[in-house]
């Protein structure tokens, strides 16, 4: 199976006038493989780790399929682990029929060889029929239609099946986890997963035995959230980590966002896929915190549209005296400062004492031994994700035009070479759709979908699927990009009007644009108008906007990028959140 990866290329790239082929040449750096000096170290990190997750599940495994797995999923060790128990693990013993076609069932060279004889006769087929599809070829015709995939749509009413099914689902909510670097996101979720379930002690027990090697014998359980290479050995979170648990009340999806100041745009986005958020802050180190990513998290969260907030007040269990009540209470008051001058209602705010390392009051109450003040007046952060669960999606946002972002693009597995994942912000798809990806144009067929694990035949807005896409090529899907459906496509644009909240002085000037996942360098070509809190016009064209004050800006975009009226904006320049606000209008 080939390699693709997510590479993208300009005119330059695509004609050069150098004949740079380099044919049966060895690039400089590349052995004979293939492999750089970058890969081979991935290797040499990564190879002993997923060994180890093998030997302690009892999977016998050579270097060689080892390394083919890492090199397969992109040094992913978690999926390579997973297909490496999958493809080695003996299956339960079976029915009879079931036993008898097993024992029949071809090697992985027969298939191989088989899936090679049809792919040469397709080849075959095709070079006959060369001569006749030219000479019937005009300049002028239209373009040919998209292949036809084999992969048919039942045509299901998805949001009638939606609607039948309602009083029987139990309700979701994805959250996303947010906070500066160090102050124990992670851990917490990782604590947060074990202790609902989703995650098995044994499990924990191994990762515990690869920190304690590297010396980081306490990061054990943010392992379970931070599963890359670069992750680990940094000890903290670069991309937007999801994992899953239930309990009675609720399905939840956790989106564990980075917390340090590089990695901002992918807080940016795992936020927008948010129903809620939980702020994490460390009860030793509120100072830092404020002064680092804290501050700057609040207002992003508030700025992409979510109104809920948890406050995780952590590592109480390190407090001099633990678990102190009047420590506690002090971050809590001055953290509830800043989430109202943000714009959060105190309705809408709830603060749980916590120790994602011990695991007290997080899915369990305290001990005892805390004289109780924990249990009688703050509940687990467990019950407050369910008590903060948002209503279910209405029928009306069901029945709008399908509008996916892309979060990830990624191989879905050895049957899915090639699968995306985003929330449905509106909308359904079903198995069987055709979907087109914006800003490329490119249509793709949905083969499979998937949600928290489980396969389905359709999802809805609300929802952060899995989609195993077949008859389109990666190097047309982006993180960013919108998938929508041909009939109803969602608008490429480079110009829009913007309102915003001015969170710096504003002058006509560079800035990044944020939606979501995506993330475009953009200018505010014109000051508008400064806007009351009623949005009418206090002043027009005026020459600064200053921090606090409402405005209506023009932007113009360096690249055509899909976005529609009603899309929510983050402007940031130099690193520091300027602007946040709401698409007004576009312009074609």
């Amino acid at each position: 199976m080939q390699r693709v990866k997510n590479v993208g290329y300009d005119d330059d790239d695509i004609y050069s006038d150098e004949d740079d082929y380099g044919y049966g040449e060895e690039t400089e750096g590349v052995d004979a493989q293939g492999r750089t000096a970058e890969d081979l170290e991935n290797f040499a990190t990564l190879t002993p780790v997923v060994r180890a997750e093998l030997d302690e599940a009892g999977v016998p495994s050579t270097t060689k399929d080892i390394e083919d797995a890492l090199w397969h999923y992109f040094w992913d060790v978690g999926k390579s682990v997973a297909y490496l128990k999958n493809a080695r693990t003996p299956r339960p013993a079976q029915g009879k029929k079931e036993k008898v076609e097993k024992m029949k069932a071809k090697s992985k060279f027969d298939e191989a060889a088989e899936k090679s004889k049809v792919i040469a006769d397709n080849t075959k087929a095709d070079t006959n029929g060369l001569a006749k599809k030219t000479e019937a070829l005009k300049l002028d015709a239209p373009a040919p239609a998209a292949p036809q995939s084999k992969v048919r749509s039942k045509g299901l009413d998805v949001p009638k099946l939606w609607a039948e099914g309602k009083s029987a689902r139990k309700s979701s909510a994805g959250f996303v986890v947010v906070g500066h670097v160090d102050h124990g996101k992670s851990t917490l979720m990782g604590r947060l997963l074990l202790d609902t379930g989703a995650v098995a002690q044994r499990e924990i027990d191994k990762y515990k035995k690869q920190a304690t090697e590297m010396g980081k014998a306490s990061f054990a359980l943010a392992w379970v959230m931070d599963t890359g290479s670069e992750e680990r050995e940094r000890g903290v979170t670069v991309d937007i980590a999801q994992h899953h648990f239930s309990t009675e009340q609720a399905n939840f999806t956790i989106l564990d966002a980075p917390g340090h100041r590089d990695f901002v745009p992918n807080m940016i986005g795992g936020a927008s896929m948010a129903d809620l958020a939980v702020l994490v802050v460390d009860a030793n180190q509120l100072e830092s915190g404020m002064k680092g990513q804290t501050r700057e998290h609040i207002l992003l969260t508030h700025a992409v549209g979510l109104r809920r907030i948890v406050v995780a007040v952590n590592k109480l269990d390190s407090t001099t005296p633990a678990w102190d009540q009047g420590q506690f209470d002090s971050v809590s008051a001055e953290v509830s400062k800043l989430l109202v001058e943000t714009g959060f209602t105190q309705e809408n705010i709830a603060f749980v004492p916590c120790s994602g390392l011990s695991g007290e009051n997080v899915v369990n109450m305290t001990k005892s031994s805390h004289n109780g003040w924990t249990s009688k007046s703050h509940e687990t952060l467990l019950h407050q994700l369910e008590m903060s669960a948002p209503p279910a999606v209405t029928t009306e946002t069901i029945n709008k035009p399908l509008r996916l972002q892309i979060s990830d693009v990624f191989r879905g597995g050895i049957t899915n070479p090639l699968s995306i994942s985003g929330l449905i912000r509106s909308g359904s798809v079903q198995v069987g759709d055709i979907i087109t990806a914006q800003p490329s144009g490119e249509t793709g067929v949905v083969k499979g979908i998937e949600v928290a694990g489980e396969v389905r035949e359709w999802s809805v807005a609300g929802e952060i699927p899995t989609l195993h896409l077949v008859d389109i090529d990666a190097q047309h899907l982006r993180s960013g990009d919108v998938v929508c459906t041909s009939q109803t496509p969602i608008t490429v644009v480079k110009k829009l009007n913007v309102k915003v909240t001015a969170l710096d002085s504003l002058l006509p000037q560079s800035v990044d644009v944020h939606i979501g996942r995506m993330h475009v360098p953009g200018l505010i070509s014109q000051l508008v108008a400064t806007l009351d809190g009623e949005s009418e016009v206090l002043k027009k064209k005026p020459r600064m906007v200053k921090a606090g004050q409402k405005a209506l800006l023009k932007v113009t975009l360096q690249d055509a990028v899909p976005m529609e009226r009603g899309d929510r904006v983050v402007l940031r320049a130099k690193g520091v959140t300027v602007a946040a606000g709401v698409v007004e209008s576009v312009e074609t």
